[in-house]
């Protein structure tokens, strides 16, 4: 049962933007995260959140720590997630006095890779300035907080840092700049933060109040939980946001956390992906796909909280949203998914809500049969946070435009307010065109065709997760083909495809869990899956074939429960329609 696993709600959280102090934690209900909070905050109050009224943003905590990072993105731990700010000032020699290039604050970041040097930008990511790493490069201190660098034209540039732990950032990347860290290898210390993975959900409001120097007051509250059905928390986190702007104090916190972890799931069942396919193809009683509880919290609020999401699924995403959005090019980004390639949406000036619902929803496209793309999402983040750059395969949704100028940083840029997919020239396709593109636009088809006849998301999704089934099979040899010829040919034309998603991360998970998956099958012969997989596509199955079929499945095929899972390995009625007509035709023989 579902209940069984502990809170509903492991943390609440509160941030505030002040004009003095920027983004802040104010509140971590019923204790810390362990997460760095200038973190925390810059997720809470995404960029742009004082133009809008109100926005939504996702993201994720508690991540494995079995991903690899360069120690040189990932700083260490007393300077992890944290930005520097400053004002920057110029001298050149003849000059009276420094000058500010700037009446502004300005972000300073580092740039480690192939283009070395400290970057200087203003907050809406406009680039103001690039000191390049050269021969005579060197940090200065001429006072505290006042730190110094000349230029290769022999420009000294002046950083008045905002606070002392900020200095020791930038005296840190500084030193690795120079090379005088060592950049090896590591592992994502996820000690420091929670141990479990948390869906987080977070409500901004911009609630106009003139007595404040902006004209408003900005807050945001977010949930913490280990479910993934976090849209059906979204009526209460209004209502409890509402609430705090009225009472900011910890009881009522508290009084929302006791409610959210009042909810009952003791009663909700666990599904296998297999029946839950089944159900969601089949349109099953939508009843029997929900599971109905309520919260009580100011009023009794009902919940349907859906039973059939898959591992990669995370609140309502939408396939085929992102499937109109990017049109043809969604192949370009199913086969980055495939070959662990690092995939960037921007959306400018748009919602953080809508950046984040196209990162989710790209996760579910190979979900199942592939799992653990959502640790490797981050659905909203920017440029205070750039450790994501490190991790393999990420798929991260930005705002600020300043990300699609670096193109060290991204394989696959997706430009939700143009529409268009841009592939790396550092990857760029070869001249001629890879053989499986032909199966990939076949397969397209059949996505459009159902698009434009009103299939519903779940319909759509089940047609992108057998193709990804019939690939992933292919790169372990464990696909039937309807002859000899038709695997010898789709094997050669999908082999530089399959070639690199064996090395991936995805693929290894694959294999892991195709073993737990099989531990706790109710059919524990696995000859029952190949031989159901070879009468669906095999063209000609002779007559003693096809009785040693019929004998393993009648063999192995008996309680309610194997019944049941020998039904969901046929997704389609017309499967099972065609599987009976080959029995009865290969019998008569």
């Amino acid at each position: 049962m579902v209940g069984d696993r502990g809170k509903n709600v492991s943390y609440i959280l509160i941030a505030e933007f002040d004009i003095d102090k920027g983004s802040t934690i104010t509140f971590q209900y019923p204790e810390p995260t362990g997460e760095d909070t200038q973190l925390l905050a810059e997720l809470m109050l995404p960029d742009g959140a004082h133009k809008r009224d109100e926005d939504w943003t996702v993201f994720l905590l508690g991540r494995s720590d079995s991903l690899p990072v360069k120690k040189s993105i990932a700083k260490k731990k007393e300077s992890k997630h944290k930005k520097i700010e400053g004002y920057v000032y110029r001298y050149k020699e003849g000059s009276e006095d420094w000058t500010l290039i700037g009446p502004e604050k300005y972000q300073i970041m580092f740039i480690n890779n192939e283009r070395q040097g400290i970057e200087i930008v203003t907050k809406d990511g406009t680039k103001a300035l690039f000191i390049s790493k050269h021969a005579d490069f060197e940090l200065r201190q001429l006072e505290p907080s006042f730190l110094v660098v000349l230029t290769e034209d022999e420009t000294a540039i002046g950083f008045r840092i905002s606070s002392n732990d900020e200095e020791i950032i930038f005296k840190n990347q500084c030193k690795q700049l120079l090379g005088e860290e060592e950049k090896t290898l590591e592992r994502i210390d996820s000690r420091t933060g929670p141990q479990e993975f948390l869906y987080c959900l977070n409500h901004v409001i911009n609630h106009k109040d003139s007595s404040f120097k902006r004209g408003a007051q900005v807050k945001s509250m977010a949930i913490c939980t280990q479910h993934p059905f976090i849209d059906v928390f979204k009526p209460s986190i209004v209502l409890a946001l509402q609430k705090f702007f009225a009472q900011p104090t910890a009881s009522t916190l508290e009084e929302y956390y006791n409610a959210l972890n009042g909810i009952d799931l003791s009663a909700m069942p666990f599904i296998s992906d297999r029946k839950k396919e089944l159900m969601r193809l089949n349109n099953i009683n939508p009843s029997k796909m929900e599971y109905s509880t309520f919260l009580n919290y100011t009023i009794k609020l009902p919940l349907k909280i859906p039973t059939t999401l898959f591992p990669d699924e995370v609140g309502n995403c939408n396939l085929i949203t992102l499937i109109k959005k990017f049109g043809n090019q969604i192949m370009i980004i199913y086969n980055a998914l495939l070959t662990q390639k690092r995939i960037l949406y921007l959306g400018f000036d748009i919602t953080s809500s809508d950046v984040c619902e196209y990162v989710l929803a790209t996760c579910s496209m190979v979900c199942p049969p592939l799992t653990g793309f959502i640790k490797r999402a981050f659905p909203y983040t920017n440029l205070t946070y750039l450790d994501f750059l490190a991790v393999p395969g990420y798929i991260a949704g930005v705002t600020n435009p300043m990300f699609e100028t670096h193109l060290e940083w991204w394989d696959v840029l997706c430009n939700i307010n143009t529409g268009k997919v841009t592939v790396n020239s550092s990857m760029a396709s070869p001249a001629a065109p890879e053989k499986y593109q032909s199966y990939d636009n076949e397969f397209l088809n059949q996505v459009n065709n159902a698009v434009a006849s009103h299939y519903g998301d779940n319909v759509i999704k089940s047609l992108f997760h057998r193709y990804t089934q019939h690939i992933v099979e292919m790169s372990l040899d464990e696909e039937e083909f309807p002859d000899d010829a038709s695997k010898q040919q789709e094997m050669e034309a999908n082999k530089s495809r399959i070639e690199i998603f064996r090395k991936t991360l995805a693929c290894e998970a694959y294999i892991t869990s195709k073993t737990k998956i099989g531990e706790s099958s109710a059919i524990k012969d696995p000859a029952v899956v190949k031989l159901v997989k070879r009468i669906r596509v095999r063209k000609n199955i002779d007559e003693r074939q096809m009785i040693n079929s019929l004998n393993v499945f009648l063999e192995s095929v008996k309680s309610p429960e194997q019944c049941e899972e020998f039904v969901s390995l046929f997704p389609e009625s017309t499967d099972w329609k065609v599987c009976r007509a080959k029995v009865m035709i290969s019998l008569e023989r």
